[in-house]
């Protein structure tokens, strides 16, 4: 009997185990595919930041209209009150923001908010808003000697719509009783001085924008 045992253990263990417990084939691994209109994005990423370094935007600005991720850590250093003056290597005066800064600037800041407002109560994005109202300011004042430059601009239109980091609206555009023109006054300057574009018509005509606000 003893042999009879042992070829029936040796029966057993060569017995195949049942179909239910038989191992499925694996599959093979597919690379994750991108939804179809990722591409889109991508591309107009990509073309943004082309524009935006065009106009001459620095990297931390491009970071902040472009939406990306790193924008998130920006952190304003100590002594500058907004994330937004973090990107800009001097903050504005608007303590003394008509006594402090030129004439010519004043009146390109001014036709450039003009024109950044205007297309953001036309409901286009403030990112397209930005970049189409910076082309605006450099044709119209294309023959300045000293033009400004994106950067502040773009500080321009955080101060006037309280976005990119700031809480709340220390720039506001007025229009002049005199001669029509828009132009910025800073809510911090107690005692501002008037209207740039009166200021150009009386000194300086020729230096007046090709398309005013």
């Amino acid at each position: 009997t003893d042999w009879r045992l042992k070829s029936g253990a040796r029966a057993r263990v060569r017995r195949p185990p049942p179909p239910g417990l038989a191992v499925a084939p694996s599959k093979p691994h597919r690379p994750r595919q991108d939804p179809p209109w990722q591409l889109d994005l991508d591309i107009a990423h990509v073309r943004l930041l082309d524009r935006l370094h065009q106009l001459g935007a620095g990297d931390r600005i491009c970071a902040v209209l472009a939406e990306e991720p790193r924008a998130r850590l920006f952190r304003a250093p100590r002594g500058r009150r907004t994330v937004t003056s973090a990107f800009i290597t001097r903050p504005m005066p608007l303590a003394s923001w008509s006594a402090k800064t030129e004439v010519t600037h004043r009146v390109q800041y001014a036709v450039f908010a003009f024109h950044f407002r205007r297309l953001v109560r036309l409901d286009v994005t403030p990112t397209e808003a930005m970049c189409s109202a910076f082309e605006t300011t450099r044709r119209a004042c294309r023959d300045y000697p000293k033009p400004v430059t994106f950067d502040r601009c773009f500080e321009v239109a955080a101060l006037l719509d309280a976005v990119w980091g700031v809480s709340e609206q220390q720039l506001e555009l007025l229009q002049c009783a005199s001669c029509g023109s828009h132009y910025l006054v800073s809510k911090a300057e107690p005692h501002p001085i008037g209207c740039p574009f009166c200021m150009l018509i009386r000194r300086h005509r020729t230096l007046l924008p090709a398309m005013a606000a």
